[in-house]
């Protein structure tokens, strides 16, 4: 049975975390399980690809992280500290990088990728969550309670029971969810302006910022305007303060000041975006997602272009390399532009493999990876 491209990366989600999450998810808290070291590990489920120096690093499904020295033709895999899915990951030099997990979890390494230690405990992290929502119902319904007992107005009072019926449910469910070992939404992608800031984006709204390389993570969802827990599948940006953050339903976001301040997208799509990529200059902004729709901005997000790669299938993964542009996504779509994304030339890997994430190496290839790991492309020979 083939994987859709829903349940693997970014649309990822909740296919993903019914299909794929381990079911010793909820007691890694308590006994930690490392990931298997495994022969066929090139064949595996690979999510995404990064270039830290001149080494390639790729992740995916039971914790896999395997790093390349010579271009992704022959690769390691690394030690990582447990066997939840990595989704994402993210360099900002030839040492160091972060990677995403389900479960929440953020891995960093400090030597290209060889090794790697829990940053962030992501069901440590959701069970701390789950004391302190106790405690704030917990004041909310005494204040609630408070407010009832001095008011003399009748039809405030109304109002006031009713907002005490939700604190106690909430309060109520807060303490239930509390007796059970946690279960914290997978974090789909990461992405570093540089070796101090940091944002990572997941399932129902997750956002997280850090300003001090991850020594310490901080929810930012109360940032933006994300009332129904849009799904955040990708974050990219520019080292010029740009960044962009991407989910479903055609969720859009973008901030010109380092996270400082966030807008929504002006714009008409109710896609769901997949990926991100923006030129080192910050200058070209590229989104593309669900039913291959794919858009361009040229202004740092205040407008966008619809594109047209001409594909049957939705595209998840963006590698663009000056005006060079490649995207792949299910069924083995590739769709090459070479005029940033004007014009495109359209393949089918033979496999057929759905495909998430996609690396431009120096020689003018790609490594493109997904379903059944590793494949290569070349515009030019494919092309004949």
């Amino acid at each position: 049975m083939s994987i859709s491209l829903a349940s693997f990366k970014r649309a990822k989600l909740v296919f993903a975390c019914s299909l794929l999450l381990p079911a010793a998810a909820t007691t890694l808290a308590l006994e930690p399980t490392a990931s298997l070291k495994m022969p066929k590990v090139t064949k595996s489920l690979i999510l995404d690809i990064d270039q830290a120096g001149d080494r390639v690093i790729a992740v995916g499904e039971r914790g896999h992280i395997i790093y390349s020295d010579d271009q992704a033709v022959t690769w390691v895999q690394a030690d990582v500290p447990f066997a939840q899915m990595v989704t994402a990951l993210s360099f900002v030099d030839d040492k160091k990088g972060w990677a995403v997990a389900h479960d929440g979890h953020i891995l960093q390494t400090l030597d290209g990728g060889s090794t790697w230690t829990l940053q962030r405990d992501g069901l440590g992290a959701q069970a701390e969550s789950n004391v302190r929502k106790i405690k704030e119902y917990k004041i909310k319904v005494a204040e609630i309670k408070k407010q009832i007992r001095e008011s003399v107005d009748a039809a405030e009072v109304v109002e006031l029971e009713l907002a005490l019926d939700d604190a106690q449910w909430e309060f109520e469910s807060a303490t239930e969810k509390s007796l059970h070992a946690p279960i914290a939404n997978p974090l789909l992608d990461v992405w570093f302006m540089d070796a101090k800031r940091g944002w990572a984006v997941g399932a129902f709204g997750q956002f997280l910022y850090t300003k001090n390389g991850g020594i310490a993570w901080h929810d930012a969802s109360k940032m933006i305007e994300n009332e129904m827990g849009m799904h955040l599948n990708a974050v990219s940006g520019s080292k010029d303060g740009s960044v962009y953050i991407g989910g479903e339903a055609g969720y859009l976001l973008y901030s010109s000041d380092a996270g400082k301040s966030w807008n929504k997208a002006s714009w008409d799509s109710e896609s769901t975006i997949f990926d991100i990529a923006v030129s080192k200059d910050g200058n070209a902004v590229y989104s593309t997602g669900l039913r291959a729709q794919t858009y361009r901005s040229s202004d740092h997000g205040l407008s966008w272009q619809k594109l047209n790669p001409d594909v049957n299938f939705s595209l998840a993964g963006i590698s663009l390399q000056g005006k060079d542009l490649l995207l792949v996504g299910a069924g083995g779509s590739v769709a090459f532009s070479q005029d940033g994304g004007d014009n495109f030339d359209e393949f089918t890997l033979p496999s057929r493999s759905s495909l998430s994430g996609v690396l431009g190496l120096e020689n003018g290839q790609y490594v493109i990876v997904g379903q059944g790991g590793f494949y290569r492309f070349d515009p030019k020979s494919a092309a004949k």
